[in-house]
């Protein structure tokens, strides 16, 4: 179970004025750095050009976060979300199909507006995309979550696994 703090519970409910973020930084071998991503103008990133994005932990995370939905656990469906990035000139499109091995690695991590280097949550290493379409001016990844095919949970419950079921 994860242990959001007060001000991240009270904007995700929308009870404050509070912006919760969504982090994205997406990793390939054929990437020479990082990608980093944000679904909130926080703070000028660079004059010159104009670039807003966040700054969080040292690392700029550009603006450029359409939409996005977490992938989620429907009832006899598999775990997918969505995430759409703003591409009006098609050039991270373009990045997108050179790459080759693969699909990339996403990683999440969800902060507020007000204090982005302190990670509220964060999923990594869990998400994978299974495909990406361009249209309109926006790069669509498609999400789910990755099925690592364990029984859940992986061992017996015995009590050299789990001694708190047999006191």
């Amino acid at each position: 179970m994860r242990s959001l703090s007060f001000p991240m519970r009270a904007a995700l409910q929308a009870a404050t004025d509070e912006v919760p973020v969504l982090l994205v930084t997406i990793t390939h071998p054929d990437l020479e750095a990082p990608v980093r991503l944000s679904s909130d103008p926080t703070t000028p990133i660079s004059l010159e050009p104009y670039v807003m994005g966040t700054r969080s932990n040292g690392a700029d995370y550009i603006y450029l976060i359409r939409s996005y939905r977490l992938p989620d656990d429907p009832d006899g469906g598999t775990p997918g979300g969505q995430l759409v990035i703003t591409d009006l000139d098609g050039a991270i499109s373009r990045s997108a199909r050179a790459l080759t091995n693969g699909y990339p690695i996403i990683n999440f991590d969800i902060v507020l507006a007000s204090s982005p280097d302190l990670i509220e949550d964060s999923l990594h290493d869990e998400i994978e995309v299974v495909s990406a379409s361009w249209s309109g001016g926006a790069l669509t990844l498609d999400l789910q979550a990755i099925n690592y095919d364990e029984p859940v949970p992986a061992h017996r419950m015995s009590k050299r696994y789990f001694p708190g079921l047999h006191k």
